[in-house]
């Protein structure tokens, strides 16, 4: 086979390189995820089909009302940015194929449509787009389906909303093995464009409550109004938040929050020079 140039951002390289059950990847918005995952997805069904191997590629979501909610659109626009997969897809309105009839696309909520999923044949990949909502239940039915040969794989891409979320546990918390799976955001992507960094900024200034969630890929922690948000993600924007080493040879400061009707908090504190680091909380 002759070899060809596939665009990526570099932090995605690794996750597609090699044998692997699982790829997948979490973040905020503007990271290039989808798109990628579109994009490969193509890649991969051409692989298959190249080889001999007939099947089919499941694109999933929890809910799935109509083919405009679906992933149809992204994965159109990746295979036509690219000539040699244009030449090996047929697309259609409603429908993506190759033209040598061993790849098609299927398009389906997990939601009300895993039954009729489990009687697919030969499913060859699924990827989950969206898949923080996914339920335990739908992963444990969704999985054992995805069987149409020995390479076949399941990935996975979200926005994390829970820590408490099937989809966090599975793939974050207690990853599977033989998965490869990466934290992405928009500093990881080369090609962010200008009109998202100008609504990024905006939210950044105007809607604090919600900026860490939407673009750096955080939970939903904080009720709207949170107080000191606006502080945190600030603190978060100039690297003031990370590991910060203990230096024994100075005291120790607590700093407590004694709750009422909630619990007790307390933030443990050095003083180093003209800074104040907040080295532990309880």
């Amino acid at each position: 086979m002759s070899e060809v140039d596939i665009e990526l951002p570099p932090k995605l390289v690794p996750v597609f390189e090699g044998s692997s059950r699982y790829r997948g990847a979490w973040g905020g918005r503007g990271s290039g995820k989808t798109r990628s995952f579109a994009l490969m997805s193509a890649v991969w069904g051409f692989r298959f089909g190249s080889a001999g191997i007939s099947g089919q590629i499941l694109c999933g979501r929890e809910h799935l009302n109509s083919l405009e909610e679906s992933s149809l659109e992204e994965v159109k626009s990746a295979i036509r940015s690219t000539p040699w997969l244009e030449d090996y897809y047929e697309i259609g309105e409603k429908y993506i194929r190759s033209k040598d009839g061993r790849i098609s696309y299927v398009f389906a909520g997990l939601r009300h449509n895993l039954d009729s999923i489990k009687s697919k044949a030969r499913l060859l990949l699924a990827w989950v787009d969206e898949g923080e909502t996914v339920s335990e239940a739908a992963w444990r039915k969704l999985i054992p389906t995805v069987r149409g040969s020995d390479d076949s794989e399941v990935w996975v891409t979200w926005n994390p909303e829970s820590k408490d979320s099937a989809t966090n546990e599975r793939y974050r918390v207690n990853p599977p093995a033989n998965s490869k799976i990466v934290k992405m955001n928009h500093t990881d992507n080369p090609w962010f464009p200008k009109v998202l960094e100008q609504e990024r900024l905006e939210d950044f200034e105007r809607r604090p409550d919600s900026y860490g969630h939407v673009w750096n890929g955080d939970f939903l922690e904080f009720p709207e109004g949170a107080f000191w948000l606006r502080e945190i993600n600030k603190a978060q924007a100039d690297g003031r938040i990370g590991r910060i080493p203990v230096v024994e040879s100075h005291p120790c400061l607590a700093f407590f929050d004694i709750g009422a009707s909630d619990g007790c908090a307390v933030w443990v504190c050095q003083q180093i020079g003209l800074e104040f680091r907040l080295i532990d909380f309880y």
